[in-house]
């Protein structure tokens, strides 16, 4: 025997359900008039409770009653129904019905659950015309891109992929695994493209691809430079779901940059490259050899740091450079002491020009001749 407390209980459990459940829920008697009616039914359909209790279930259209009132006590579920509104609108609904018995068990209604599929099926559609869109947007993009599953298999490819690999997807879509690519494991590169896959962080790097070392499918294939980046996607959980990486083909460029830092390279004369601080951004061989330093320490010195420049000199760049900032006004030739790997100060005459990246004034470029004879005759 259940207790009074125990059943007082499970009918507050129950009201708790019906009132919260974002399902509508109706109960019926024999006749299909309706007993019970929740806050999902009111929202779903438009009645209020008030309106909808005591008459005959206002959701069935004309012409389906006598199909209603045959199914009332029978066991069903997930049965798609045609349902409708207070406004006339008519809504597709999943229907799972299970009959109500008194104690001797006699069949006295009926309780239904709807679940509105009409919106679902708008939202399902607007979800694939979206994905559609993205698909497009991809597929169209300039840039190649490819996405792949949590594992790192290759799910989708575009246009420019298959074109600069000149590879069709049958032979890349369920080969191509970026986590086994040894072109990827290289030190520097490796962790970036870990911290995707694990840490879901966006990753970018350049890097030299080289087609061999991809995969077997890509054996005597291009090898590319790359300017890749890398992006995870989540699923509705916060978990890995796809990584979307997109590759800018920098080959020509790279190949013409360093065609043009051999030119740099071959000078006779120093070169030097400077952003609008003064800082060095590159040094040519003719530099290092002058100086007797090694490269990297003199890439990423400042003007005022410059243990090579005499204090006069540094004054003298300083100024120029703060004019510029200030005026506009660009000096483009004077002459300045450097300190030379003998440590004899020598003298040589700048000749600066505007370094431009992007269509913006970003540096100078900076030659150095030695007029340091000249100036001694001048003397």
């Amino acid at each position: 025997m259940v207790s009074e407390g125990k059943k007082g209980c499970d009918n507050y459990l129950l009201h708790q359900i019906f009132d919260f459940s974002l399902s509508a829920i109706i109960t019926v008697d024999e006749q299909g008039i309706i007993t019970s009616w929740n806050n999902a039914a009111e929202n779903i359909f438009g009645w209020s409770s008030q309106e909808a209790v005591g008459r005959f279930n206002p959701t069935v259209p004309e012409g389906s009653k006598d199909y209603y009132l045959k199914i009332i006590g029978e066991p069903h579920k997930n049965m798609q129904f045609t349902a409708q509104r207070k406004d006339g609108a008519k809504v597709e609904a999943l229907l799972s019905t299970a009959p109500l018995t008194e104690d001797a068990g006699n069949i006295v209604g009926a309780v239904g659950v709807l679940n509105e599929l009409t919106g679902r099926g708008e939202d399902q559609k607007k979800l694939e015309e979206y994905e559609l869109f993205l698909e497009a947007i991809m597929d169209d993009s300039p840039f190649a891109m490819w996405v792949s599953d949590k594992k790192g298999v290759i799910q989708k490819t575009n246009k420019s992929l298959r074109k600069i690999l000149n590879l069709s997807d049958d032979q890349i879509i369920g080969k191509y695994n970026v986590l086994t690519d040894l072109n990827l494991k290289q030190p520097g590169i490796q962790s970036k493209v870990e911290d995707v896959f694990k840490k879901l962080k966006p990753a970018r790097f350049t890097i030299f691809w080289e087609a061999d070392r991809a995969g077997a499918e890509f054996i005597g294939g291009r090898d590319l430079w790359i300017d890749a980046s890398l992006i995870a996607v989540k699923d509705e959980l916060g978990e890995l779901k796809n990584v979307v990486c997109q590759w800018a083909d920098i080959t020509k460029q790279k190949k013409a940059v360093d065609h043009y830092q051999s030119l740099l390279e071959s000078l006779v004369d120093p070169l030097v490259i400077s952003d609008l601080d003064g800082t060095i951004l590159y040094a040519n061989e003719a530099t290092v050899e002058l100086l007797g330093k090694p490269k990297e320490s003199i890439e990423g010195t400042s003007i005022s740091d410059a243990d090579f420049l005499t204090n006069k000199s540094k004054a003298v760049i300083l100024a120029n450079i703060s004019k510029y900032k200030l005026t506009g006004e660009d000096v483009k030739s004077y002459d300045i002491e450097i300190v030379s790997a003998s440590g004899e100060i020598r003298i040589y005459e700048i000749s600066s020009n505007d370094l431009i990246e992007g269509g913006e004034h970003t540096g100078w470029i900076v030659s150095l001749r030695d007029v340091t004879n000249r100036e001694k005759i001048r003397g």
